[in-house]
């Protein structure tokens, strides 16, 4: 009806408000529908139109659609502003493009716009997100030479990204240049991060201060309650504040502050100050006679059990805490939040957990050795904005290579509250014929369980928050992973598949010349009678080794006097 009424009075701002509620609701299909309709009504989309444009591709997760999007304002002689680069800015930041980002900013810079406020606070965020401190640095000489004014939003984020490097003199330097009026200017999550930070590099006074702060306006928004996120804001704040509060009162604090080092989060793309290539990882010492030049992550050597996308931590540091006979590994995209969770391990001393920072199908195909994990986890993984999308974290690349890592008759479990996801997974490994040879499922039809009231032992903040919004459905499949000789019995990969019936193709080319060899020789009267019977026993026996599939055919026939 709304755009019934947008096409009969021809008005672009009608269709531009149509296309903003769309884009709200992730609705990239219809979003462009609306688009062709202004086209097609012979109505000139503006500037905001193609600002919605470009949101609703940036949410819908099509970034590569943009430069398509930007080919067609140009030809509408619709210049470039900075809500436009602001908006491609947010894309690569949200796809941790950060070298999309940087030259994009760059590309803003020459076409003489000054980028605003809201512009370097995109490109922080993504540094936080990438642990890029370096480029932090970088924005935060832009404020000063530019005479912009760093509001709260540019405060939070430099002091979280300057917290990942765990520097007490570095920290108060920023403090004391950046937030003149004191850490209580700061967001709670902010204070939480550099009371984390304080901690563990031994300023227990200062982190106690912080920690009270943070306490006391906590209880102040709580009572507000305002914000659709209020209550995930205040359960993350609860988790981390517990953890500070936890490790200030442990008589072992000193002892875990001093063996502290933020160079044990390893570091893989696209997160910053990684390595030029994917360095391959070592459990324990005994894997080092093949890699003697890398750090093994554990010093013992246990069963290995990983979560990937591990969010905030609180699921796998409570696992690792609880089960000390497995080393744990969690795997988590965004470096501030590994950061954070390699900062809560150490406060509660745990030296069976090890933080990847990186995409897990970067990790998974290039770092992790070969049948080494026992058991791995995806809790709560994000779905994809559109069902033929393969731009999540479990697709078919992931199941492939996290099957190649599985130890014999290791599991795979993906817990989620959504049913078309799990749907959608189970139906993957069912349809494939090569994942269906690598996985076997634990659960009758249709391959996953579903539980009504929660799940046992998979709290996190994010279940947590989906329980008190009243969604307490919870999906789980489980997969066990087809050991390599079973799968080989069962017909082996592509690979060995074309291998065999090269070696078979061979074979019967030379069964058929000796065969014709024999028959004109006995055309030509050159055959005597006990050697054709030889002959005879040697077909039969080089029939009998071609059904076994051997490479003694050749050898045999030459070896046979006819």
């Amino acid at each position: 009806m709304a755009l019934a009424d947008a096409r009969r009075r021809g008005n672009i701002k009608l269709f531009n408000r149509l296309m903003s509620q769309q884009a709200r609701f992730g609705q990239l299909d219809k979003v462009r529908r609306t688009y062709q309709e202004i086209r097609s009504a012979g109505l000139w989309p503006n500037e905001f139109t193609y600002s919605i444009l470009l949101n609703a591709s940036i949410r819908g997760g099509a970034l590569a659609s943009c430069n398509e999007v930007l080919a067609r304002m140009k030809e509408d002689g619709i210049t470039m502003n900075e809500v436009i680069y602001t908006t491609l800015l947010k894309g690569h930041v949200n796809a941790l493009n950060m070298t999309g980002a940087w030259e994009r900013f760059e590309e803003m810079l020459c076409d003489g716009l000054v980028p605003n406020t809201r512009t370097v606070n995109t490109m922080l965020r993504g540094c936080l997100y990438v642990g890029d401190a370096d480029g932090t640095r970088r924005l935060l000489s832009y404020f000063a030479s530019h005479g912009l004014e760093p509001d709260r939003a540019t405060k939070d984020t430099l002091v979280r990204a300057m917290c990942q490097e765990f520097d007490a003199r570095q920290l108060d330097r920023v403090l004391s240049e950046q937030v003149p009026e004191g850490a209580h200017a700061l967001s709670p999550a902010a204070q939480v991060d550099l009371s984390i930070a304080y901690a563990l590099c031994g300023k227990f006074k200062k982190a106690s201060k912080i920690l009270l702060m943070v306490k006391s306006g906590a209880d102040q928004d709580s009572s507000d309650g305002k914000g659709k996120n209020s209550f995930e804001y205040a359960n993350a704040l609860a988790i981390s504040m517990a953890f500070v509060q936890s490790f200030l009162d442990s008589p072992r604090r000193k002892y875990r502050a001093q063996h502290f080092s933020p160079q044990a989060v390893q570091r893989f793309p696209p997160v910053q100050s990684s390595h030029g290539y994917v360095q391959p990882l070592v459990w324990h010492g005994s894997d080092q006679r093949t890699q003697k030049h890398i750090a093994p992550l554990f010093d013992t050597e246990r069963p290995v059990k990983l979560e990937l996308g591990a969010g905030l931590g609180d699921w796998v540091v409570g696992q690792a805490e609880r089960q000390q006979d497995y080393n744990w590994v969690a795997v988590e995209l965004r470096c501030d939040r590994a950061c954070l969770i390699h900062a809560k391990g150490a406060m509660k001393g745990l030296r069976n957990l090890a933080v990847l920072a990186g995409s897990a199908h970067v990790i998974i195909r290039d770092a992790l050795p070969v049948q080494s994990v026992l058991e791995a986890y995806v809790n709560f993984p994000q779905p994809p904005q559109w069902d033929e999308s393969e731009d999540h974290l479990v697709n078919g690349d992931f199941l492939t290579q996290t099957w190649r890592v599985m130890r014999p008759h290791g599991t795979l479990t993906v817990t989620t509250d959504d049913e078309r996801y799990v749907e959608r997974i189970c139906r993957r490994l069912k349809e494939s014929k090569v994942l269906r040879k690598r996985w076997q499922p634990c659960f009758g039809t249709p391959c996953y369980k579903t539980y009504d009231r929660g799940l046992q032992g998979y709290a996190s903040v994010f279940d947590q928050v989906w329980s008190a919004r009243g969604f307490e459905r919870r999906y789980q499949c489980k997969y066990t992973a087809v050991p390599f000789d079973a799968e080989q019995r069962k017909g082996g990969t592509p690979q060995k598949q074309r291998k065999k019936r090269k070696i078979q193709a061979n074979s019967s080319a030379d069964a058929q010349r000796a065969v014709g060899a024999f028959v004109s020789n006995i055309a030509g009267g050159d055959v005597a009678g006990d050697d054709c019977g030889a002959a005879q026993a040697g077909c039969k026996h080089h029939s009998k080794i071609t059904r076994n599939r051997t490479r003694t055919v050749t050898h045999t026939m030459k070896t046979r006097k006819w």
